[in-house]
């Protein structure tokens, strides 16, 4: 058992204290000190040394490389993958996550596209869209970054041009942004994301519900 280095203070090569703080890998608590390595991080985390190493900074994946030294702070979020293929994200978390839309929306045609980049666009079809918009009914969707689940399902978007008929401007509603080629409405709904309490079909769920009563 390796014994537990809470509240020790280590020495870096650069001979600065660095005291030991939690970071979160792939969603889970690992210690290491304040000024680490991404080789000492992956160490740490016990994942294969050959994994890459990526830091989450809002909804961007940064790669850190084995010997770049870091200061890290309390519940900093990275990413230790073995591969960057979009084979390996498509067969594994990104597939599951597609299942729990099916089940949200039975009866619905629930489409995905994979564009190569390790990415995943997961559309519903024709979500009613609740009184008060100038459509009906709507495509809903939200694209899965290469580390979802530790990267949220966020934004979600609709088609182009989205409004409340009654001229009311909402903040969450962005009716013109450039997605992969064409426009299309974004719904910024934003709040913690726990996959182990929350499947991405309940998310969408809750998006389609905040359309029908938007506040």
């Amino acid at each position: 058992m390796i014994p537990s280095t809470q509240g020790q203070e280590t020495h870096h090569e650069t001979g600065n204290r660095a005291r030991t703080i939690e970071i979160l890998v792939n969603t889970k608590p690992v210690k290491v000190p304040s000024e680490v390595t991404g080789a000492e991080i992956k160490a740490a985390a016990k994942v294969p040394e050959d994994f890459r190493l990526f830091r989450v900074d809002g909804h961007q994946e940064i790669p850190v490389g084995d010997d770049e030294l870091l200061r890290v702070h309390h519940r900093e979020k990275f990413i230790a993958s073995p591969t960057l293929d979009p084979a390996f994200v498509a067969s594994s978390m990104h597939a599951a996550a597609v299942e729990t839309v099916r089940d949200a929306f039975p009866g619905r045609v629930v489409e995905v596209d994979e564009p190569g980049d390790g990415t995943t666009l997961v559309t519903v079809r024709g979500i009613e869209a609740g009184t008060g918009w100038n459509v009906i009914r709507l495509d809903l969707a939200v694209k899965l970054q290469v580390t979802f689940p530790s990267s949220p399902p966020y934004p979600f978007y609709g088609p182009a041009g989205m409004a409340r008929t009654d001229g009311r401007v909402l903040s969450q509603i962005q009716p013109q942004v450039p997605v992969d080629g064409e426009m299309r409405t974004q719904i910024s709904l934003t709040k913690p994301y726990d996959p182990t309490v929350e499947t991405l079909g309940a998310r969408l769920v809750s998006v389609a519900a905040w359309l029908r009563n938007p506040r």
